[in-house]
């Protein structure tokens, strides 16, 4: 997650470079993730995905996290943020894996075309164990959606959050 409070900031592009370290700190790969800030304060989600299966036996002990920020000095029209909503619930999915359901709702006067929902899971100590991200081609005006993510996660998540992100 990353999170600005500089109104230079919206507009921009932010990018997350991600190592994936073994026990004795070798790296077993390297994943990235660019997004846009849409207004200042934006908890921004950002999900970086390593897959394991090409490495059998290896083990992720820890990761290593660089975060840059553009500079183009982009001029972007300043949304108002929408806060993040929890979710109404958290099941098991056909496949085997985790769904998170969330109601997410429009408060503005206008159209949200191509959003972007990241949603961040939390274990029973309140730790990052997951997450997802979801792309709703449209919430309309004033009216409320139903988002239902299959989410990665290291075990059970015991809450998810979502953070919408929106251009208009």
């Amino acid at each position: 997650m990353v999170t600005s409070e500089d109104e230079n900031a919206v507009g921009e592009f932010v990018t997350v470079s991600m190592n994936f370290l073994d026990s004795s700190g070798g790296i077993l790969g390297t994943g990235d993730q660019v997004e846009s800030m849409a207004w200042a304060g934006q908890e921004l989600v950002l999900p970086v995905w390593f897959d394991l299966s090409s490495t059998p036996g290896a083990e992720v002990a820890e990761v290593d996290a660089s975060v840059s920020i553009s500079d183009y000095g982009m001029t972007r029209q300043v949304v108002d943020p929408i806060e993040p909503v929890a979710s109404r619930e958290i099941r098991a999915n056909q496949y085997g894996g985790t769904t998170a359901v969330f109601e997410l709702t429009n408060p503005s006067g206008a159209d949200m075309n191509n959003a972007r929902v990241g949603i961040v899971c939390y274990d029973q100590d309140e730790k990052i164990n997951g997450g997802a991200s979801d792309y709703p081609s449209l919430i309309a005006a004033g009216q409320t959606v139903l988002v239902e993510a299959d989410v990665t996660t290291s075990g059970v998540p015991e809450r998810c959050v979502a953070h919408t992100s929106y251009e208009q």
